[in-house]
């Protein structure tokens, strides 16, 4: 860290010390481990304490509050992308079931169920895949077997 000529050294060592402590209720006890191979989330933190090289938020429970909706809003949007990689799979699988032999359809039935199985959540989805394993024609070797 870089101060000018004229800044309180003291205040530096301070905002170093409000940022370790911060760190350090984040990650619990914080090691170089945790810096290395959670770099983003460090700069986040510090991002939050300071702009411009000066302390914005002092507040060590308001920069958790921050943190932990930051956790949670990068949880739910890993959630919905995992949700549309499952589909945008299952239509593939699908495609790939309604062009190809009967030998094929039941290794493309087996792939739709386990993606059933990983993310239908509602009436709607499983009609959907329902409706996806009888154009597979294997319907009757997996919805019995496995629902």
């Amino acid at each position: 860290m870089c101060i000018d000529q004229e800044d309180n050294e003291l205040e530096v060592l301070e905002i170093i010390h409000h940022y370790v402590v911060i760190l350090d209720r984040y990650f619990g006890s914080v090691c170089e481990l945790d810096l290395i191979f959670n770099f983003h989330k460090a700069y986040y933190i510090l991002d939050e304490l300071l702009i411009a090289g000066e302390l914005q938020e002092s507040s060590k429970k308001t920069v958790a509050r921050i943190i932990l909706s930051q956790d949670q809003m990068v949880e739910a949007a890993k959630e919905e992308a995992e949700q549309h990689q499952i589909v945008i799979h299952i239509a593939y699988v699908t495609d790939r079931c309604r062009s190809s032999q009967t030998s094929e359809s039941r290794d493309c039935g087996e792939l739709i169920a386990y993606g059933y199985s990983r993310s239908a959540t509602s009436l709607a989805q499983t009609t959907y895949f329902r409706a996806v394993l009888m154009t597979c024609g294997v319907i009757g070797l997996f919805w019995e077997a496995k629902w």
